[in-house]
């Protein structure tokens, strides 16, 4: 299959003139600037796991529960202890 060079190099043209402009694509590139700066400033989520409580002499992958609430358990008396 033979291509007409002068085909590619005019449906070439074509497609790159009615691209976006230049002054388009600089600010394009600050507002993303501008977004990443913004979405930098703000906190990452807080966790939901007091390390404190965390009791290190259980194994978590022997009992989970705990090891992420031992300490906490030893510590405060609850209902049914």
């Amino acid at each position: 299959m033979k291509i007409n060079i002068s085909v590619v190099v005019a449906v070439s043209l074509a497609l790159g003139a009615s691209g976006p402009k230049p002054e388009a694509l600089v600010k394009a590139a600050e507002a993303e600037k501008h977004q990443e700066s913004a979405s930098a400033t703000t906190s990452a989520p807080i966790s939901g796991l007091t390390l404190g409580a965390i009791d290190t002499e259980v194994r978590p992958q022997d009992d989970f529960f705990k090891y992420a609430n031992g300490k906490w358990l030893k510590k405060y008396r609850y209902p049914g202890r």
